[in-house]
């Protein structure tokens, strides 16, 4: 059987785009969170220990992971695959009274950098806060 290139080229330009196009995910659901400021939220994890002070580095490091944090509702994510944020850890070590949040009124008042969530996956992620309807989605890091 003898293939000739245009059809090749043909046939892998229509496959990538198809594969692009269901690729890509429908973020119509998603909304921004209005975080406290970053000082505020990496004291909470860190209560000022001099060791870990919040130097440029670290606030580059979380702004971009603000970013990347959005929220939905629950019945806006249809077949998605939904863990719940009790299964996700908490960086609790230097503030033990630090706990995990089974419930929470208003979602602005959220604190993603308390929670070991991986950030470099190259999907979305979606994490349910336990006794609510709001469901935490971190973004892929864009390149």
């Amino acid at each position: 059987m003898k293939l000739n290139l245009p059809s090749l080229v043909t046939f892998f330009i229509f496959f990538g785009l198809n594969h692009n196009l269901l690729s890509q995910s429908d973020s119509s659901h998603e909304r921004d969170i209005n975080f406290k400021n970053i000082a505020e939220l990496y004291y909470e994890v860190n209560q000022g220990y001099k060791e870990y002070p919040l130097n440029d580095e670290r606030m580059s490091i979380y702004e971009n992971r603000l970013k990347r944090t959005k929220y939905c509702f629950l019945e806006d994510l249809a077949e998605k695959e939904v863990q719940k944020i009790s299964s996700v850890i908490v960086f609790n070590k230097l503030n033990p009274a630090l706990k995990q949040d089974l419930f929470i009124d208003d979602i602005n008042d959220f604190n993603p950098l308390k929670y070991n969530f991986s950030y470099y996956k190259d999907k979305d992620q979606f994490f349910l806060i336990d006794q609510t309807n709001y469901v935490i989605i971190i973004k892929p890091k864009s390149e």
